[in-house]
């Protein structure tokens, strides 16, 4: 699904008045707002954003564009998550806080209403990056005892992890990769840390996300 502005303020739209429809929120009682896609963000999913400008609230809706191809649910969610916001904030509704008991009152009327085509959370998880990105990650491919043991290293700290390997007498080797399930695996500053792999299943997971070795007889 191609996430847009287009798109999202299409969706918008539609579930206003379909949770108006049933009576849960008043669809007269939204204000303008205007929507934006950014990239993905580590910290968020999706924002309502109020900016005062010369003394009149500026609303926006943000979308985080978290895989390259966004499930419709989830981005159904999304929306709707921070439209209980935008009708909080427009109508100067009184919550006990950002998620109080007036917006889990909203989420669960129209989760109980709308089974099966939303879910809304809190917290919602995003979908798992899987597949080719922008960015390559460098890893330190360690060879434990039971294990192999996969390390996203940040380019500036290889010297150092080299170091720390050979001291220790750890058997590795260089690997990198674009694929974005490395993402979510931690970066080594201090201590290395990474995805544990077991020997049986090493060729497969090095085939699934696209790993180039490097001097690969060096590690059996």
């Amino acid at each position: 699904m191609d996430l847009t502005v287009d798109y999202i303020r299409e969706r918008h739209r539609y579930w206003r008045y379909r949770i108006a429809d049933e009576e849960i929120w008043d669809v007269i009682k939204f204000e303008p707002v205007e929507f934006e896609v950014r990239p993905r963000s580590k910290t968020y999913n999706a924002l309502f954003h109020r900016k005062i400008v010369k003394g009149k609230p500026y609303d926006r809706i943000i979308i985080y564009r978290k895989v390259p191809d966004m499930p419709i649910k989830f981005v159904d969610n999304l929306i709707v998550h921070e439209m209980i916001h935008q009708y909080i904030f427009q109508n100067n509704l009184y919550d006990s806080s950002t998620h109080g008991f007036l917006f889990r009152h909203y989420m669960q009327r129209i989760n109980e209403t709308f089974k099966g085509e939303l879910d809304i959370a809190i917290k919602s998880e995003a979908p798992k990056l899987k597949g080719p990105g922008d960015t390559t990650y460098m890893l330190m491919v360690v060879k434990m005892p039971d294990e192999y043991l996969f390390c996203n290293i940040r380019p500036g700290k290889m010297k150092f992890f080299e170091e720390h390997a050979r001291q220790e007498n750890f058997k590795y080797l260089w690997g990198k990769t674009n694929d974005m399930f490395f993402d979510r695996v931690p970066r080594c500053t201090k201590v290395l840390q990474g995805y544990s792999v077991s020997p049986d299943n090493m060729e497969a997971f090095v085939t699934e996300h696209r790993i180039i070795l490097l001097n690969r007889h060096d590690l059996p």
